[in-house]
């Protein structure tokens, strides 16, 4: 099953009284969604997984724009659920 992409979608999600509590953290930029870091031409392994904790403020995945890397931060601490973007899609202002 393909994870919901549009903004009807997750709101869908987020309205089900079962998942109370989620928190979706979305883009702050406009450029392609990367899992991971590249260092010197490799991938570096990805900062956050499914199922994973992280604390407030840990870089969670990076947006390429212009050829840079920029960082997403996340805004909360807790576990994370789901990756709703696959590696290398675009992604606009809060996707």
């Amino acid at each position: 099953m393909k994870p919901p992409t549009s903004s009807r979608d997750i709101q869908t999600m987020l309205d089900n009284p079962a998942d109370e509590g989620l928190v979706i953290i979305r883009s702050p930029r406009v450029g392609f969604f990367r899992r991971s870091r590249t260092i010197k031409g490799k991938r570096a392994p990805p900062p956050c997984q499914e199922k994973q904790v992280v604390e407030e403020g840990k870089v969670i995945c990076f947006v390429e724009q212009l050829g840079g890397e920029l960082p997403i931060e996340s805004d909360v601490t807790g576990e994370v659920i789901k990756i709703l973007v696959e590696d290398g899609d675009p992604v606009g202002y809060n996707d």
